[in-house]
């Protein structure tokens, strides 16, 4: 009886199996599955054209692109569209002699891919073991991704076209015929097993040297293989231009050293070399374009010459360990200044690093644009002193400054731009000056624990979602005397308006309440004074708790004074009213403090402990700390002037090696805690 109920359970799972079908349109055309779950074939038929799809809008088969075993293209359909088996998982593709033309990017991402078949008679397309080419054999269309191997390009190609071995990662090595002349973008883009280019003799157009692909005199290098194993590469110096991509995805590569004749870099021409820890550029680069260093997450220096004119946008994304941007003294065109990028006047702030150990920042009087990216993702920035000279504050300047607690803005603020502020996580208030009159769309969206914004009497334009998903917002207080109208840009999307207060103007209340969405809020009116907050030097400290106050309100103000300084008085007028800290008092007028620090006694060498030995001194980078049998509890290293530039709590029994590579030449000063006492000892960086 068991054996009759299994038999007729499997016969049921295989009829419901094999009648699985799937099905629709693609256009004129009608697509198909059958077959087995998880071996599909995609059946494409009909008479015409193939719609376009992007990589964002795919192709009505893609939710089962996993499930699809082969691909056949039917006669009668007369075109592929873009992205048509984009991460398709299929084997094979049978392309009928109809189809007379294909879109781009048609089987990318396709990694199980081992052959593109086409039909006998096909007028524009053919293939040879798999590899997709033109009628003629002159233009190497595509090479399958899954597709293991070397793999020679026959001599009578002409043309690999662009992407044509894209996402190729099973790919060893390739041999280029003699006939090649022209290589497309992304031809061999992520090929990340690829550890050699060969070139036949005869080529006039290409060269090889050491598994590394340039054109025939070597002044332009195309690609380093991806797959290769050795840890550091000189580059020759016959080489005047790297490609864009030409190193992308070297992980092994951890130290490079260019050529004196480089002169450009191209895009994304070094991205994602994950062991790379340090550059530095010869005075023959002029040119280094965008995205040129993305994702090198080991980088923690990089130093320009003095040739360089022009830098692409954000060479350094995703560069989380970036601690210093250097510019040789003499460049005409850029600066750095406590390894932070500049134009060469410092009017435009270009990169902050993401991986720079200083906690608080304050930005210098001459700036007057915080550029695109300038301190994104800068994991340990905690506060930041935007000085008066800033008119504005582009796209992502601060965007994921997770740890940002505190902003201070100048009074000469006109515009923040797209997403500025955005998913600053741990911002709690943010005082707009009246200076602003434009907040772009997503500026502060994603500050969770936000509680309270003031705006300026100026603002007169709102982006799209200006505050949205701000959940922590229960105070608004707004000093324009009328209400912007923010009824179709979703400015607070995601706040509970009703259990926020909104605070504006006693002679405003009517009109907040007449205003689509503010009129939601629980508005307040009142007299506002102002109290205004500065500090005797941008670089000793911070203050914060100015802003605006309804009459006889308390309030309360904060100094914070950044390693190597101490906070003095409260002074108005240049009469001391306080020195406490915080102060407290009640508004009863307009009023204007500074907030005075002072620097600290500088750190003093303290007497040894002679089983502790710190070497060598002088070092170049890295320091060997002996610790003779003792425990160290913390390591702490500070400048000359005193100022903390990193601090970590350690349980050492051990001989440890620290790196000092990430700061500039100079004298420090090491403090060692063990538990026998503390040393400070000076140590020189050459």
């Amino acid at each position: 009886m068991k054996r009759k109920i299994l038999l007729l359970t499997t016969a049921v799972l295989f009829s419901v199996a094999s009648a699985f079908a799937q099905g629709g349109t693609a256009g004129p055309l009608t697509w198909q599955l059958s077959g087995m779950s998880p071996y599909y074939t995609l059946t494409i038929s009909g008479n015409g054209e193939m719609p376009d799809y992007e990589y964002w809008s795919n192709a009505p088969w893609y939710e089962y692109n996993y499930s699809i075993f082969s691909v056949v293209v039917e006669n009668g359909v007369t075109r592929i569209g873009n992205y048509a088996f984009n991460n398709c998982s299929a084997l094979t593709i049978s392309i009928s002699k109809s189809v007379v033309s294909m879109g781009y990017s048609v089987f990318s991402g396709c990694n199980s891919l081992t052959a593109i078949n086409v039909e006998a008679g096909n007028p524009y397309f053919s293939s040879i073991d798999g590899v997709l080419f033109d009628k003629d054999k002159n233009i190497l269309l595509t090479y399958p991704s899954g597709k293991a191997g070397s793999y020679t390009v026959p001599n009578s190609v002409m043309i690999i076209r662009e992407s044509a071995f894209s996402q190729c990662q099973k790919l060893t090595s390739v041999t280029l015929g003699n006939s090649v002349a022209i290589i497309g973008e992304y031809a061999f883009y992520n090929c990340t097993a690829l550890t050699a280019f060969n070139v036949e003799n005869g080529n006039p157009n290409y060269s090889s040297d050491n598994g590394v692909l340039f054109n025939k005199d070597k002044t332009t290098l195309f690609y380093y293989p991806a797959g290769k194993t050795a840890e550091s590469y000189t580059i020759p110096n016959s080489v005047m231009a790297i490609e864009s991509n030409a190193f992308i995805n070297c992980k092994k590569l951890a130290s490079l050293t260019f050529g004196n004749s480089v002169a450009t870099i191209g895009y994304s021409a070094f991205s994602n070399c994950t062991a790379l820890t340090s550059v530095i550029l010869p005075n023959s680069v002029t040119t280094i374009g965008s995205s040129a260093f993305n994702y090198c997450t080991a980088l923690t220096s990089v130093t320009f010459g003095i040739g360089l004119t022009e830098i692409g946008y954000d060479p350094f994304y995703g560069c989380y360990a970036l601690t210093s941007i250097n510019v040789e003294n003499g460049n005409p065109n850029y600066s750095s200044e406590n390894g932070v990028l500049f134009n060469k006047d410092k009017t435009t702030l270009i990169k902050y690093p993401a991986g720079k150990i200083a906690e608080n920042y304050a930005i210098p009087n001459s700036v007057i644009t915080i550029a695109d990216d300038a301190f994104l993702r800068c994991q340990n920035l905690t506060s930041i002193v935007i000085p008066n000279s800033v008119t504005t504050i582009k796209s992502n300047a601060f965007y994921r400054c997770e740890k940002l607690t505190s902003v201070t803005f100048g009074n000469s603020i006109t515009t923040i731009e797209y997403s500025a502020f955005s998913y600053c996580e741990k911002l709690t208030s943010i005082t707009i000056p009246n200076s602003v009159t434009t907040i772009e769309s997503y500026a502060f969206s994603g500050c969770e624990k936000l509680t309270s914004v003031t705006l300026g009497n100026s603002v007169t334009t709102f982006g799209y979602s200006v505050f949205s998903w701000c959940q922590a917002l229960t105070l608004v207080t707004n000093l324009n005397p009328k209400p912007i109208d923010i009824s179709s840009s979703y400015v607070f999307s995601g706040v509970e308006i009703s259990a926020c207060t909104l605070k504006v103007l006693k002679n405003s209340v009517s009109a907040y309440q007449a205003a689509e969405i503010w009129q939601e809020f629980n508005i307040v009116g009142g007299t506002f004074l102002l109290v205004g907050v500065s500090i005797n030097n941008n670089e000793y400290g911070t203050a914060t708790g100015g802003g605006y106050y309804e009459a006889n309100e308390t309030v309360t103000l904060n100094a914070n004074a950044f390693s190597g300084y101490k906070f003095v008085n409260w002074t108005k007028d240049g009469v001391v009213v306080s020195t406490n800290n915080p102060y407290n008092f009640t508004v009863t007028e307009d009023i204007n403090l500074v907030a005075n620090f002072e620097k600290e006694v500088g750190v003093v060498e303290s007497q040894c402990i002679a089983s502790l030995q710190i070497y060598p001194n002088p070092t170049t980078g890295e320091l060997t700390i002996d610790n003779g049998q003792l425990t160290i509890k913390g390591i702490e290293i500070y400048d000359v002037s005193g100022r903390k530039l990193y601090e970590q709590e350690v349980n050492l029994t051990l001989l440890r090696s620290y790196a000092l590579t990430v700061f500039p030449a100079g004298v420090y000063f090491v403090r060692i805690q063990t538990e026998a006492g503390e040393v400070v000892r000076k140590v020189l960086k050459k």
